[in-house]
């Protein structure tokens, strides 16, 4: 073999494993990316979908995992049943390198308005973990949370 066709030789070789490294992000990049739009269309349908009292309408993973005090609850169990609607201090945040949401704000719980904080997991476009905390009869005398909270 000539050094010429040495060359070509290694040149193909050092370019399989860059093909191989564009294809894979390519490919398993596209299944995962949820931007800032995707993150907040799917914290939207999730809280919409509590304050109906219908997980059907979340975009829920298989293997989605809720939490509250920590405990891992059963799908539609806790505040699935308990929140009726959202308040009027809402804040939201999102972070598309992690594919995370949260939400801090005020909901009404059974007509109690209640501080809630909510971080949602988004894998390829689905929620897989759930958790937080709420705090209920937060606001009622005072602005200053109490104890006896449980996770959201």
């Amino acid at each position: 073999m000539n050094s010429a066709s040495k060359e070509d030789a290694l040149t193909r070789y050092a370019l399989i494993p860059a093909i191989l490294l564009t294809a894979a992000t390519s490919l398993f990049g596209a299944a995962d990316d949820c931007d800032r739009a995707c993150l907040k269309t799917t914290l939207d349908s999730y809280l919409n979908a509590v304050t109906k009292h219908d997980s059907s309408a979340a975009p829920l993973f298989i293997g989605f995992r809720q939490t509250e005090n920590a405990v891992v609850t059963k799908l539609a169990t806790g505040v699935w049943k308990s929140v009726t609607a959202l308040g009027q201090m809402q804040r939201r945040y999102f972070d598309p390198v992690t594919g995370q949401a949260a939400y801090f704000g005020i909901v009404e719980e059974s007509g109690t308005p209640a501080v809630v904080t909510v971080r949602l997991k988004v894998e390829s476009k689905k929620i897989t973990e759930r958790n937080g905390s709420f705090q209920e009869k937060a606001i009622q005398d005072s602005t200053v949370p109490r104890a006896g909270t449980f996770s959201m």
